[in-house]
């Protein structure tokens, strides 16, 4: 059994000591482990474990590396769960299934990556959480329930609402002793305006008084507060080449109005992503041939690359020798060997989908990360890039936004920064 980190220890008797519980340590701090630990140690004999599909063969590594049990990865509808064991899903299986999952009590529900659940209106939350989060659902057949996550609130504080409402309540009462309702808690914690098309959550306030009420429910540490012999950390633009004519003239207009004119760009150009989807896939091909020849010219010879459209992943993939890749469309076991061929040094070159591969996995073997393409959640790229700076990395490591010099790219990624001031502010 591997030994534990003294801030893994304390993090086990935190979860072991609470019946509902958040950890929202940073990403790289072993949450997995630590809530591995934490069952074993109380001896629970019956744990669903719920998570994105791409990391259900994370847990079993996590699970035996703690000897905390024996397992069973749940992938079709012909796995019922399996009593006495500890069953791992996916959250939309666990959705699909959500009533045979009811049949039967269990001693502790995990669920990983709980961001996940930030939506009342999610059909997986429902089946989850219940109706309105109200511990329906799922939740009411546990008797206890962790919530993991680096990234519990990745736009805006609403997005804990269902989390607190269904396991912390009591912290949340309105002036009636009732748990806050969704605009209740909306009004309290969050900036809104009205948009001419409705309500929008512009950004948080009150974060010092959420935090406090957080306080003795949920634990969060940073990798800086826990692990200061890990090496530096930090970000950095990269401009490359790169030709940006032929783009629709409609969607950069579009683009333009809305970092103009929005409270909230980076929401509102993810409401608008659909209407802007070329120019963002042409924006990200375009910076391809400029940043493959910076790789060449830098001597840099390990990278992780994160992209989001398929056609930018196969054209670094097309164009990078010795490189291994994962995107949505990557199985269980060809995800495993990637990371398996990149880690061990059979490849040099990582390629990730963001959604695919920016949770769930180590790439310690680099020290660089470069995002072609980046999210518009803040939370969402610093999620990805640390897969490199975890347990394990002993190199300085940086953080390259690959952008063209003038571009739309350099725009957006000021906006990223300031909602990065939200979360920071709230300490999550």
């Amino acid at each position: 059994m591997r030994s534990l980190f003294p801030y893994q220890q304390l993090g086990v008797e935190f979860l072991q000591s609470q019946k509902y519980a958040a950890l929202f340590d940073e990403p790289g701090l072993g949450k997995s482990t630590q809530a591995a630990r934490a069952w074993s140690a109380l001896g629970l004999k019956s744990v669903l474990v719920i998570c994105p599909a791409s990391i259900r063969l994370v847990w079993p590594k996590e699970i035996l590396a703690c000897d905390a049990g024996d397992y069973v990865v749940l992938e079709s509808k012909k796995h019922r769960p399996m009593p006495g064991r500890i069953n791992i899903c996916s959250y939309d299986h666990a959705m699909r299934y959500a009533d045979r999952f009811c049949e039967r009590q269990w001693d502790a529900l995990v669920l990983d990556e709980a961001h996940f659940l930030k939506s009342l209106k999610a059909a997986r939350t429902k089946a989850i959480l219940g109706r309105n989060a109200s511990v329906g659902g799922i939740a009411a057949h546990c008797d206890r329930i962790y919530a993991l996550t680096g990234t519990p609130m990745p736009n805006n504080p609403s997005e804990l609402y269902p989390m607190m409402r269904s396991l912390f309540s009591d912290a949340i009462e309105n002036r009636q002793g009732k748990p806050m309702t969704y605009w209740q808690f909306v009004n309290r914690y969050c900036v809104t305006r009205n948009n001419g098309f409705g309500i929008e959550i512009v950004k948080g306030k009150n974060l010092h008084e959420l935090r406090d009420k957080l306080r003795g429910r949920a634990l969060r540490r940073t990798v800086k507060q826990v692990l200061k012999d890990l090496p530096p950390f930090r970000y950095d633009t990269l401009p490359v080449e790169g030709d940006l004519k032929g783009l629709p003239d409609d969607e950069r207009k579009q683009v333009e109005r809305i970092l103009k004119e929005s409270d909230d760009p980076l929401a509102a150009l993810n409401r608008a992503a659909g209407h802007v989807a070329t120019l963002r896939r042409m924006t990200g091909l375009a910076k391809v041939p400029g940043l493959l020849k910076w790789i060449a010219e830098s001597g840099i010879e390990k990278a992780v690359i994160f992209a989001q459209h398929k056609d930018v992943i196969a054209s670094l993939m097309s164009n990078l020798e010795n490189a291994v890749g994962i995107q949505g469309s990557t199985t269980p076991a060809d995800r495993e060997k990637a990371v398996s061929d990149f880690q061990d040094g059979r490849a040099q070159y990582f390629v990730g989908q963001m959604q695919a591969a920016g949770t769930g996995i180590t790439l310690t073997a680099a020290n660089t990360v470069i995002f072609v393409e980046s999210s518009w959640v803040p939370a969402e790229n610093e999620q990805a890039a640390k897969r490199i700076h975890r347990i394990g990395q002993d190199k300085p490591c940086i953080a390259y936004f690959a952008t063209i010099p003038g571009s739309l790219d350099e725009r957006i990624m000021e906006a990223v920064a300031r909602k990065t001031a939200d979360i920071e502010a709230l300490g999550l």
